[in-house]
């Protein structure tokens, strides 16, 4: 047996048992809880919005998840499911407590609001974890393969009656990307990746500061539904952060029009800090024009403007971006167009990103997912072949409803030009993803 053969095997019964023993304690939890007639059920307490802390709006479900509530109110779809499943318990007088599980997205779940009397709180604990296998084969050099954890996330999320917000913090590499020598080698370390405050205005107007979620790549982040498996190209190429210090308003539709909102950011992104003078002002909106025929309701139109600098040269960092999707709960189709002027530090260097997707569960627990990116790098310039190709195809299943599975292929494609500029680019790629969402939510009255 080979080395490459002897690894796979004992990374599938590693997996096998950490699903066995996740769905053994999952089943001991449900068997354990309690509930009183009077007390209200697990879904008459937990909604489906995936962002608002206002009333939960309909949101796109990713396949594999459970069938989503009806929704009354919109607002940012982030992430496409809703909670997956939730099993609640009342073991402290006064408080309830429910354990629930939803599918990542680039910002965490924002809680669904208390449905206690008096002055209601509630407090939303989760955790997130993307952990893959990848065995990648880059054209021009040696076969590689290797196991990494592309996201662990703990965050806290708190409702205290209007007052809303969040701590999430994030597991990286001490090193950042393509270092080797970081803290402690280039050991994991924790950073926060949010930490704001807000308030809530007759629902439907939402204020928040700080080091804040975006606006536009949760959308649309949101429709696409499979993260774990690729994130979108706005994100793969770097041309708009999911996090920044600012401030944002959102505005939500009522009767789940949708949503318009906009964020005045400092420009660098969670990760740096302020470098130039400038600032960068993002506007988003997304809307369900539909939305008054029920059957046509997950037809989404997805507009954003962003004008900013990045760098100490404050180089422009301005984006247009339009999408149209059909986000329906068992399938989804979409496209996405993104025109770029600066690019990196290249303040003069415009460029055009195009994406299709689609995902699909045509049978229960069988996920199938498919995203092409293509990515001009340099409209501007008379050098030709400075493009990317980027395809992933995937199948997933869902064990027990916080957990789910895929198997995913890469395979990229670059243009001459952008070839020399980015060694090792070309190739393809296996890998075996494992998303993991699990969070408690406990809620009571003053």
């Amino acid at each position: 047996m080979t080395s490459q053969a002897r690894y796979g095997r004992l990374l599938a019964s590693l997996s096998a048992l950490a699903l066995v023993s996740f769905g053994a304690a999952l089943a001991q939890a449900q068997d354990d809880a309690t509930t009183d007639d009077s007390d209200e059920t697990a879904s008459e307490r937990l909604t489906t919005d995936e962002t608002s802390v206002g009333p939960p709006p309909e949101v796109p479900h990713v396949a594999g998840s459970a069938s989503p509530e009806p929704a009354t109110e919109p607002g940012i779809p982030e992430p496409a499911s809703p909670h997956l499943a939730s099993e609640a318990a009342a073991d402290l007088p006064g408080v309830s407590v429910s354990f629930i599980a939803h599918s990542g997205g680039e910002t965490p779940v924002d809680p669904a609001p208390p449905t206690t009397s008096g002055v209601p709180w509630l407090i939303e604990l989760a955790m997130q974890m993307f952990a893959q296998y990848e065995v990648s084969f880059p054209d021009g050099t040696d076969w590689f393969h290797e196991i990494d954890v592309p996201r662990t996330w703990l965050s806290t999320s708190f409702r205290v009656e209007n007052a809303i917000g969040r701590v999430l913090l994030e597991g990286t590499r001490a090193g950042g990307d393509g270092s080797l020598i970081g803290v402690g080698g280039d050991s994991l370390v924790v950073r926060f990746r949010e930490a704001w405050l807000g308030y809530r205005l007759l629902d439907m107007l939402e204020v928040r500061a700080g080091l804040i979620p975006q606006l536009t790549t949760p959308a649309l982040t949101s429709l696409w539904g499979m993260r774990a498996v690729r994130a979108i190209s706005l994100r793969e190429n770097e041309l708009m952060q999911p996090a920044d210090l600012g401030a944002s308003v959102r505005f939500d539709f009522p009767e789940q029009f949708g949503f318009v909102g906009i964020a005045y950011l400092s420009g660098e992104g969670y990760r740096g800090r302020e470098l130039n003078r400038g600032k960068t002002l993002e506007i988003t909106a997304q809307i369900h024009p539909l939305a008054f025929v029920p059957d046509a309701r997950p037809l989404t139109l997805t507009l954003a403007y962003q004008n900013g600098s990045t760098g100490t040269g404050s180089a422009r960092a301005d984006r247009y971006v339009g999408g149209l999707a059909w986000a329906d709960p068992r399938w989804g189709l979409g496209v996405e167009a993104t025109y770029v002027v600066g690019i990196a530090d290249r303040r003069d260097r415009a460029g055009l990103g195009l994406d299709v997707w689609g995902r699909a569960e045509p049978i229960e627990h069988l996920l199938l997912g498919a995203r092409y990116a293509h990515f001009f790098r340099n409209l501007s310039g008379s050098t030709s072949g400075d493009e990317t190709g980027f395809f992933t195809g995937t199948v997933g299943t869902w064990i027990v409803e916080a957990i789910r599975v895929f198997l995913a292929f890469d395979a990229r494609l670059a243009g001459d030009a952008a070839r020399a500029e980015i060694p090792n680019f070309t190739g393809y790629a296996l890998r075996l993803v494992f998303e993991g969402n699990l969070g408690a939510r406990f809620e009571g009255a003053l």
